[in-house]
């Protein structure tokens, strides 16, 4: 099984560029590379978690509304 590639060759400026030096400075990422690899894999973590936060909320209204019982509103917000 291969695994997938992206072939990714451009500048950073601003604010992105002043995180990655930060984060190689601190010690937090060991190259350009990894910082950015690393705010990936935290981006995809965060989404998923959104994701599944959403998908639980709706859920719950499906039960709900079987019920017919009503959630507090701010039980019924996603952020």
């Amino acid at each position: 099984m291969s695994e997938e590639r992206v072939w990714v060759n451009f500048v950073l400026t601003g604010e992105p560029a002043r995180i990655i030096r930060e984060a190689k400075t601190r010690g937090i990422a060991k190259s350009t590379r990894d910082a950015v690899v690393q705010a990936l894999l935290c981006m995809n973590d965060r989404n998923l978690e959104r994701e599944l936060r959403g998908a639980q909320v709706r859920a719950q209204r499906r039960m709900v509304r079987g019920r017919k019982i009503r959630l507090p509103p701010n039980l019924c917000r996603v952020r």
